[in-house]
């Protein structure tokens, strides 16, 4: 339908890379629905989120604080994107009504545009059938809410990740000789290979179910990202403060949904490089040499950090982050002087 509708547009730029945004918008909200409903791993993170959490057993108040910080920093990540995707939502939907009322206003030319293209061209000759279809597309914004929702449970999972490890490391760090000696230390050693294998799948589960669908996203949103910036510059041109704000706002939440990827991504590694360093700095030389045998090998796996990948090569991280958005800005510049 959108393919049918480039070849429509084709030669008016404005349009060809409005029809681009929608096209790359609704391929990735179709390929993550797609994978959320066929792939069994979705059910197995909530499964496992679910046991884990009414299982936790914290020793001490510092470890329950550190885990109500993580969990605290998922829920706030996941305010910001939700009320940004929504805001760019609505005010995307809106955005006809809007060009259509200033040009009732200013005596222009008042054609009431459909918010999201569709087969045969994006206005009819009708007014009454164009206010019908424009309230007929209203529940697709719900799709949009549900794909933030999807990316939400993600990021909740990563930052759950993310904070046992982080208690992992604050158990290692504070052993005592007193406690390895009243405590057997095979037990101790146990619990840490457990709780580090319970991290690394459940790490597994999310790159497993989602790795195909992040690279997707990453391509379509850098491509994105360029796209929109360009169409910017164009309304900057024409002076099109409606389409201007509108595409600010689009682009803004591509951004925050690249970037949330990549701090997630961050996260996993510094925590992951935390529990390496604990194993390090607690008092391991006054440990047994049974103790200290063991914990080597528990050092050993935990210098391989948990990392969040695109197709099982891209690490996110925030320094590619800034590699994401040289590569959308080289495409502006090529735009730009191509076109």
């Amino acid at each position: 339908m959108l393919s049918y509708d480039l070849i429509m547009v084709f030669g008016n730029l404005e349009l060809m890379v409005l029809n681009l945004i929608e096209s790359g918008i609704q391929s990735m909200f179709m390929m993550r629905v797609l994978f959320l409903r066929f792939r069994r791993h979705l059910k197995l993170m909530i499964v496992h989120l679910k046991q884990d959490i009414l299982n936790c057993n914290y020793k001490d108040p510092n470890e329950k604080s550190i885990y109500v910080k993580f969990s605290s920093r998922a829920r706030y990540y996941d305010k910001i994107f939700m009320s940004l995707g929504v805001l760019t939502t609505v005010s995307w939907y809106l955005m006809p009504l809007q060009n259509y009322i200033l040009a009732w206003i200013f005596n222009g030319t008042m054609i009431l545009e459909y918010p999201y293209r569709m087969f045969g061209g994006n206005q009819l000759s009708s007014v009454e059938w164009n206010i019908i279809i424009y309230i007929y597309q209203m529940p697709l914004m719900i799709f949009n809410v549900l794909y933030l929702s999807s990316y939400g449970l993600m990021m909740m999972a990563v930052n759950h990740i993310c904070g046992h490890l982080a208690i992992l490391s604050y158990r290692t760090t504070n052993l005592t000789i007193d406690y390895v000696l009243s405590d057997k230390s095979n037990t101790i050693i146990r619990h840490f290979v457990n709780e580090h294998i319970k991290a690394v799948w459940l790490t597994k589960i999310i790159i497993d179910g989602f790795h195909v669908v992040l690279l997707y996203e990453l391509i379509v949103t850098t491509v994105l990202i360029s796209l929109i910036s360009y169409g910017i510059l164009i309304n900057i041109e024409n002076v099109e403060a409606v389409e201007i704000v509108t595409l600010t706002l689009f682009v803004m939440t591509m951004l925050s949904l690249i970037y949330g990827s990549c701090v997630m991504g961050q996260f996993l590694i510094t925590e992951s490089e935390n529990l390496a360093s604990a194993c390090c700095e607690c008092n391991w030389y006054n440990m047994p040499i049974s103790f200290q045998k063991s914990l080597l090998i528990c050092l050993k796996r935990s210098q391989i950090p948990l990392q969040l990948t695109a197709g099982k090569f891209y690490v996110y991280s925030c320094s590619n982050f800034t590699n994401i958005l040289k590569s959308s800005m080289a495409y502006v510049s090529m735009l730009r002087a191509v076109v």
